[in-house]
């Protein structure tokens, strides 16, 4: 079906344009999205590109709760100002797109975290287990999103070592140390220059719980100048201009990271009860999650290498009449996988009706290029005249 045809203006070699197209797909499950050119040159294997997207019923969310509260009566528990944001909808809507599961710190080491589109640590004392450790780097590796706030119950010292540079390299910064505000600081908003702000920014005079939040313990950011970290907000200095970081994140892998400097709940700020919150959070998740479409969208010559529940393992048929031997083998952690040889021309991938994979050619080898007849004959080595100038001369009369 088509979605939109844009006419482009004439290009000159080796320059690009960015055509922004906004694609509302109606169902859950494997999507194919083509590109097009209609004018087609001699080479037509550069002139359509493909993506196949897989789109979810609904994101899951993991809610790791390191404090359970004490029924409400200083706290309600680290993780049930989340919770609630999580399950409430935005914008009027009737649902949520968010599927949000609560467990317990000690329920960590036995709970597969591939299955959660996002997995938020709240005022956790620290993943002591190796196993944990791995796990959440090799979650985080390969396209998870780890959000992390700190608390009372946080060693900050562990955390550092554990999930820091010495120890996982997730930790977007430096815990330090804990900042007392007895009267409270509130967010500098920068004038919502980070995209997960750019919303707010179209009503610059509404305050949407900003300027009321009152933060009064934070923990101080180590965050590094090296311009791979990016900081989403800051409090405000007494002089009114932006200081500490209040929210960073950064990209580990194929996944990213979010780190507070405050709590989840109400012990520390005053922001999980503010109407802000829930759609920050909602933003700071989509804008996190992975966007990694590589297992399903391959380039010629590649493998299929997917888990063993995305399709049916056997004989899928491809572009050109391509029959392709798809296997279901065990990896090294003993999960079904499927596998194949290299897939040998672009197209689409699957069994019998379905989609799964989509193949494109690889952009350089199907780029055409104008050599100067000069330059040509000098890297063969042979004489300009002996380069044929009008290509159009050698088509096939027949």
């Amino acid at each position: 079906v088509g979605v939109q045809t844009e006419k482009l203006a004439k290009m000159e070699a080796g320059a690009s344009v960015t055509v922004p197209v906004l694609v509302t797909v109606p169902t859950a499950g494997r999507h194919l999205i083509e590109a097009r050119l209609q004018q087609l040159d001699f080479l037509p294997a550069d002139d359509e590109r493909r993506l196949m997207v897989d789109v979810k019923r609904e994101i899951a969310i993991l809610l790791v709760e390191g404090d359970p509260g004490d029924d409400g009566r200083t706290s309600r528990g680290g993780a049930a100002y989340l919770w609630a944001a999580y399950t409430l909808p935005q914008k009027q809507k009737s649902t949520t797109p968010f599927a949000v599961k609560t467990i317990t710190e000690a329920e960590l080491s036995t709970t597969p975290l591939p299955a959660y589109s996002a997995v938020v640590l709240a005022d956790v004392l620290v993943p002591r287990s190796t196993a944990i450790q791995t796990s959440l780097e090799k979650y985080v590796q390969e396209g998870g999103l780890l959000v992390v706030f700190p608390g009372a119950h946080s060693e900050k010292e562990q955390m550092n070592a554990v999930l820091g540079e010495h120890g996982a390299k997730l930790l977007p910064a430096t815990l330090g140390q804990l900042v007392d505000m007895p009267t409270g600081v509130t967010f500098a908003t920068e004038g919502f220059k980070h995209p997960v702000l750019s919303d707010f920014a179209k009503h610059p005079g509404d305050d949407y719980g900003f300027a009321s939040v009152q933060t009064m313990h934070y923990v101080k950011l180590g965050v590094p100048t090296d311009g791979s970290v990016e900081t989403v907000l800051r409090y405000v200095k007494e002089d009114g201009t932006p200081g500490d970081a209040a929210v960073v994140m950064k990209g580990v892998g194929k996944g990213k990271v979010i780190l507070f400097a405050s709590s989840g709940d109400n012990s520390w700020s005053s922001f999980a009860g503010k109407p802000s919150f829930v759609p920050i959070l909602h933003e700071l998740t989509y804008y996190g999650m992975s966007q990694d479409t590589g297992r399903l969208t391959l380039g010629v010559g590649e493998k299929v290498n997917l888990p063993g529940d995305v399709e049916n393992a056997g004989t899928w048929s491809g572009p050109k009449g391509i029959r392709m031997s798809i296997n279901s083998d065990l990896d090294k952690e003993g999960r079904p996988r499927l596998t194949s040889p290299p897939l040998p021309a672009a197209g689409v991938y699957g069994p019998e009706g379905r989609g799964v994979i989509a193949v494109n050619s690889d952009a350089e080898e199907v780029d055409i290029r104008h050599v100067k007849a000069r330059s040509m004959a000098s890297v063969l080595g042979i004489s300009e005249k002996e380069i044929a100038v009008g290509p159009k001369e050698l088509e096939s009369k027949a």
